[in-house]
């Protein structure tokens, strides 16, 4: 995040950082993150980020390492505060890490775990929450888990209509998945 200071006080750059990510999180969720050593925060953050650019890479398990860290040096952060809205996105590249690599119970675990964050948290994200019920259809159809599979494609299916940023295609294919269910 730019020359390391010897004074507590961030530089431009790394202010510019902080605030952009403080507007990647709900409003009600940022003031642990401000409370926290905002240059220790940014050096652990920097850990999803390169997370973030092994994923594009398809370097899935340094993407895995790098969030796994993130997850851990962040938690201790934030005192074991797991529920953080901050790990939904993490949880999230995590669960697709390990659907890429066909851990399938993992992928499914991370998975469940970013969708509770959000439903937790950003309850009316409903583009979001469609995106992760998704996911969990395409892992619960690898594990041939069809009971689970159809009830998180209902979901997606009902919470994508909430969605006034959702294409219409991406229902109509949930809806097109469904009638193979049937």
């Amino acid at each position: 995040m730019g020359c390391r200071q010897s004074s507590t006080a961030l530089s431009p750059m790394e202010r510019m950082a902080f605030d952009y990510i403080l507007t990647q999180i709900p409003i009600q969720c940022q003031q642990k993150i401000i409370d926290l050593p905002k240059r220790k925060f940014l050096e652990t953050y920097q850990n999803h980020l390169d997370a973030e650019n092994h994923i594009r890479e398809e370097k899935y398990l340094a993407a895995i390492d790098c969030e796994c860290q993130a997850i851990d040096d962040l938690s201790k952060l934030l005192h074991s505060d797991i529920d953080h809205f901050i790990f939904a996105d993490m949880n999230k590249l995590l669960s697709i890490c390990y659907w890429h690599m066909e851990k399938l119970d993992k992928a499914y675990t991370r998975g469940q775990t970013a969708l509770t964050l959000r439903l937790k948290h950003t309850p009316d994200d409903h583009k979001e929450i469609s995106l992760q019920y998704s996911r969990l259809v395409s892992i619960c159809i690898m594990q041939s888990n069809w009971k689970q599979a159809d009830e998180y494609l209902q979901k997606a299916i009902v919470t994508a209509r909430l969605s006034t940023d959702m294409p219409q295609g991406f229902v109509q294919g949930l809806e097109q998945i469904l009638t193979y269910f049937k």
